[in-house]
């Protein structure tokens, strides 16, 4: 999800987080096996020979600087809650990460289904045909009950169950944080989209992203087709020109990776 943010040009240093990079075990041995480490290829020869040792089984692009920013915030949190008793800092951690992933995105998925199916603009009955009373009963269910958690949250303990609760972090913490990491994340949108409409308006220019796939059959020769690259052009282009025009008259600033 952040590489694909990044890919939008939202996030500063949109080329290090987007971007896939090579650190796999095949790096490693293909590195290990360059012809100017002579001593080393013929101690480990007969080992590099090996079938299961080849380097296209062990070569692997991830997304790098994607996760390296989860590291770091992941990190962040984890100091926020080291003041806390190992059990208060775990409950905090995986409630913060329910309410928002589990609830607040499931209700936001299930709202989005109902919203396609309902949508005579969108079209999605006649790209998604199969049983569609029982698809929109299920996104109902899914975003009801993602919806609960949601609203039961705010409400505060009473009763016997706040007297059991022995737990030295106030109850509202959970709700609070997450929209607060939220609501942050829609400021930063909301900046994005204020500055991108002061350069239109300043500078005649217009942010935009254009992605390019590449497919390869997989299996070969005839199989389904499957995504193995995709190209990014981030670039402020004149008014004038057309969408996906990134002629070097036209742009101000562009990257791409």
């Amino acid at each position: 999800m952040k590489q694909e943010i990044a890919k939008e040009g939202i996030l500063p240093f949109a080329k290090f987080f987007g971007q896939t990079r090579n650190y796999s075990l095949g790096r490693i041995l293909l590195w290990l096996q360059k012809p100017s480490h002579t001593s080393l290829n013929r101690t480990f020869h007969r080992l590099w020979t090996q079938p299961w040792l080849d380097t296209k089984h062990h070569s692997q692009e991830t997304p790098f600087g994607a996760l390296f920013l989860h590291w770091v915030f992941t990190l962040i949190m984890i100091l926020a809650t080291i003041g806390l008793r190992p059990s208060d800092a775990y409950g905090v951690l995986v409630n913060l990460y329910s309410y928002t992933i589990v609830a607040i995105f499931g209700f936001l998925n299930g709202f989005g289904m109902l919203k396609l199916r309902f949508s005579s603009r969108q079209r999605w009955r006649k790209k998604s045909s199969f049983m569609p009373f029982f698809s929109i009963v299920s996104a109902t269910i899914f975003a009801i009950g993602s919806a609960y958690p949601i609203i039961a949250s705010w409400v505060p303990p009473r009763g016997a169950s706040s007297q059991q609760s022995t737990s030295a972090v106030a109850w509202f913490t959970t709700p609070a944080v997450a929209w607060s990491i939220l609501g942050f994340g829609g400021i930063w949108y909301l900046g994005f989209c204020l500055y991108a409409a002061r350069r239109a308006r300043k500078d005649g220019v217009e942010f935009q992203v254009k992605k390019v796939p590449e497919f390869e059959r997989d299996p070969q020769p005839d199989g389904p087709p499957v995504q193995v690259h995709e190209t990014v052009f981030l670039a402020w282009v004149a008014k004038e020109h057309t969408a996906g025009d990134y002629d070097a008259a036209s742009i101000s600033s562009r990257e791409s990776f």
